[in-house]
């Protein structure tokens, strides 16, 4: 199975990307979080959060100040930044990894996931591995805030930050394979923010567009 991108960023772009957005996670404001404006907004109360791609874990520090008594979960596959969020932030529960593996975590564990800039630079034949293990340790009636970039038909990119090889970045709305199951609706959709300076963006620039969506699943309602 080709896991080329997967293997980098273990080894090493994971670690380039926590370097390069030092600033922006130091300087980080859980006040200004599009994320944490939907959990308000729909006045979302969880037991247990995990977010993929997590960092630091900064978003997760400002969501325990707002949500002192739940539990707050992350992964990421960089060690660099894993090691600082244990060191800067205290009452977290991070790990190194990557979210086509989350047998650290039982079934049926999270009432909440937050998924930020993950999929869109995940191997092609690691996506569905990924859905099912996100699915997996997603309660019934559980929540998804799913946070990546958004065109209005699949791209596929150069990855530029990766030189070793061909490395792509994929965009599409991935909120669509979680509805077309009809396991999962959309509640809303956030779209479209400008990657460059966050803030809605109605241009053609559709490559550097993001959505933020939420997600709730319901294995059953779609047979009512």
């Amino acid at each position: 199975m080709d896991t080329k991108q997967k293997n980098i960023f273990l080894q090493e772009e994971a670690d380039a990307w926590f370097a390069r957005n030092m600033e922006a996670i130091t300087k980080f404001e859980i006040e200004r979080d599009p994320v944490t404006a939907i959990i308000k907004k729909y006045r979302i109360e969880y037991t247990n959060c995990l977010e993929l791609g997590c960092s630091a874990g900064h978003r997760l520090n400002g969501l325990k100040s707002l949500f002192p008594n739940a539990n707050h979960f992350g992964i990421d596959p960089s060690s660099k930044a894993i090691n600082y969020g244990k060191n800067n932030f205290t009452g977290l529960n991070l790990s190194i990894g990557t979210a086509d593996d989350l047998s650290v975590y039982e079934t049926e564990k999270f009432d909440l996931i937050i998924i930020g800039f993950l999929f869109y630079v995940l191997d092609r034949n690691l996506l569905f591995r990924t859905l099912s293990e996100i699915d997996r340790v997603l309660k019934n009636n559980g929540l998804i805030i799913l946070v990546d970039f958004q065109a209005i038909k699949p791209l596929r990119v150069k990855y530029h930050h990766i030189t070793q090889f061909d490395a792509f970045s994929y965009k599409q709305p991935y909120e669509n394979i979680f509805t077309s199951s009809c396991l999962y609706h959309l509640l809303e959709k956030n779209t479209l923010y400008h990657n460059n300076d966050f803030h809605f963006d109605s241009s053609s620039d559709y490559k550097n567009q993001y959505a933020v969506s939420l997600l709730k699943k319901n294995i059953h309602i779609a047979y009512e």
